[in-house]
């Protein structure tokens, strides 16, 4: 009796969308932290690898999960940036839309969690089929849910810091 073995193979494309942010992952350099706490508070260069050829714009986010509060904390949301291999380092919160961060402030607020173990801060890039329509005084919560139906894909990376 022969015995026939199907082995079934999930392939992973050998390049998918991607993400890297050198000096913020894997680990967040002090010029990408708040001021408060000793930063330079410039937003991270971000390179991107096969961003999906029917994207029309990107979106960005970065979300501490280990604030001590249920939310967490939002530090940076910006959205309808130009579809590319990379988001500029240093972007200002007149350029694209970005929402206010949960430091109250438009744009990019960076790492200043409190003094202890170290925070995970996740990057994450949205792939769009269009641009978003929506007020800058939306909340990130908000806009997240209103471009679910947009995503084409999205890509993670995380970086962690902490103070002693």
């Amino acid at each position: 009796m022969k015995l026939l073995i199907i082995v079934f193979v999930l392939i992973q494309p050998a390049f998918a969308f991607s993400i890297q942010a050198w000096g913020f992952a894997p680990k967040v350099s002090k010029k990408f932290v708040y001021k408060l706490c000793g930063g330079q508070n410039v937003s991270p260069q971000i390179l991107l690898k096969e961003v999906p050829k029917e994207a029309k714009s990107l979106a960005v986010t970065i979300f501490d999960p280990d604030a001590p509060r249920a939310s967490g904390w939002w530090h940076w949301a910006a959205f309808n940036l130009p579809v590319s291999s990379k988001i500029n380092e240093g972007l200002y919160p007149d350029e694209f839309l970005q929402l206010k961060n949960d430091y109250k402030e438009f744009g990019y607020g960076g790492p200043c969690p409190p003094p202890g173990k170290p925070h995970r801060y996740i990057i994450t890039v949205y792939a769009l089929k269009k641009k978003v329509n929506f007020s800058k005084n939306i909340s990130i919560k908000k806009a997240l849910e209103l471009i679910k139906p947009l995503i084409i894909k999205k890509a993670q990376i995380v970086g962690k810091y902490g103070r002693n």
